[in-house]
């Protein structure tokens, strides 16, 4: 069953949310593809790839969606990493290389999120032990 992020302190998701995104930027760093957007990287195919690319996503984008707490879930934040290898496969589908580089990304993203899911666990049961009153000796 995975682990849900429902009830958990903004705060606390944050800061496995920041571990998430270092994990992906890791994962990136073998053959930066993903860290800016498209449209920024490669402005001469802005045109094409909003043309084709309903929701473009990538890195700092993500990033920049951790702090004001725009993801509610560690799920919400998975699904933009697999929308960045998704989008990648469908503008280019006919480049072995990229479509290699983005599979090896979502694939490598799904091996890292079992121990992201048990750090949120971690996370959740240290700051509910933390709140329950000790009591006096």
């Amino acid at each position: 069953a995975a682990a849900s992020s429902k009830g958990v302190d903004p705060k606390l998701l944050e800061q496995v949310l920041h571990s998430a995104w270092d994990k992906l930027s890791e994962i990136d760093a073998v053959n930066p593809l993903f860290s800016r957007p498209v449209v920024e990287s490669f402005p001469d195919l802005a045109t094409a790839y909003l043309a084709a690319i309903e929701s473009p996503m990538d890195l700092s984008t993500m990033r920049a969606k951790i702090s004001p707490g725009h993801y509610k879930s560690l799920d919400d934040f998975g699904a933009d990493a697999e929308l960045i290898a998704n989008n990648c496969l469908a503008f280019n589908k006919d480049d072995r290389s990229l479509c290699k580089a983005a599979n090896a990304f979502k694939s490598k993203w799904k091996r890292a999120l079992p121990g992201l899911r048990k750090q949120l666990e971690t996370t959740k049961k240290a700051a509910a032990a933390a709140a329950i009153p000790k009591k006096q000796a």
